[in-house]
């Protein structure tokens, strides 16, 4: 998720930069909940807030709480979550197995409606359940990875 956002804000610069960087006529950006084509409910809010976190810790721009207030927007979408079996056991129970979720996103600058970014990210993270681990903390890992892209 991380390398999400970090290429969409980094491709508007054209040149390799640490930190989140943005367009200089961009100083607030509002991320509206992303949407979701998958049949796993709640993922939209939590990759939304993950988005948010990140831009205000670490980006020089305001978050707004509408798309009137802002510079530009930030529109994304869940386009794939699921959950493929790695290990199976004797019994109907998973011993391995992995999260995956695809997302897409644009940098849309709010007065012109102009595309000033767009990405494309997937991350997938593996479970292990003799470890304490689940489909659910593989999923969060995912969504933490797809935050930063």
């Amino acid at each position: 998720m991380r390398a999400l956002i970090l290429t969409l804000l980094v491709a508007t610069g054209g040149c390799y930069t640490t930190g989140l960087r943005f367009p200089a006529n961009v100083r607030r950006v509002c991320v509206p909940v992303f949407g979701n084509d998958t049949y796993i409910r709640g993922l939209e809010f939590d990759l939304t807030d993950r988005i948010r976190g990140l831009l205000l810790e670490r980006s020089p721009v305001a978050i707004t709480a509408t798309e009137a207030e802002g510079d530009a927007v930030i529109r994304g979408k869940i386009l794939v979550c699921d959950f493929p079996v790695l290990v199976g056991g004797r019994d109907p129970k998973i011993l391995e197995g992995s999260a995956r979720a695809v997302v897409e996103a644009t940098l849309v600058d709010r007065a012109t409606g102009r595309v000033l970014g767009r990405v494309r990210g997937e991350e997938q993270a593996e479970f292990t359940t003799p470890l304490n681990e689940t489909r659910e903390t593989a999923l969060a890992e995912v969504l933490d990875e797809l935050g930063w892209k």
